[in-house]
């Protein structure tokens, strides 16, 4: 009886406390990287060709990471519009080292 109850402990424990570290986010210490730039390089490439809204790629101001089926970020961008006119971006992205992928998951203005 009492091993049954430890497993169904450990099994509460770990269905409630896995899924919550999972939506934490870490700060990234140092987005000067030349990954986490080229990351977001990458974000507004991707974005440019699903929109074709003649985006450039500023640079890379602040970020986040979470540790998911991969490493999902969050990054803040400068950029550029066709027309000039300096913007903040946010992109959420996940990148899959196994596989080398990346997917885009959303792409936006800073309201």
């Amino acid at each position: 009886m009492r091993t049954c109850t430890m497993i169904l402990v450990l099994l509460l424990t770990f269905t409630v406390v896995y899924p919550a570290a999972a939506e934490y986010w870490y700060p990234i210490e140092d987005v000067e990287t030349p990954h986490v730039q080229e990351l977001g390089g990458w974000a507004v490439a991707e974005h440019v060709r699903q929109r074709h809204d003649g985006l450039r790629f500023g640079k890379v101001t602040s970020g986040e990471l979470q540790m998911v089926a991969g490493v999902k970020y969050h990054l803040l961008i400068d950029a550029l519009s066709s027309g000039g006119e300096h913007g903040r971006y946010e992109a959420v992205l996940i990148e899959e080292k196994r596989s080398s992928t990346r997917r885009l998951i959303s792409f936006g203005p800073v309201i």
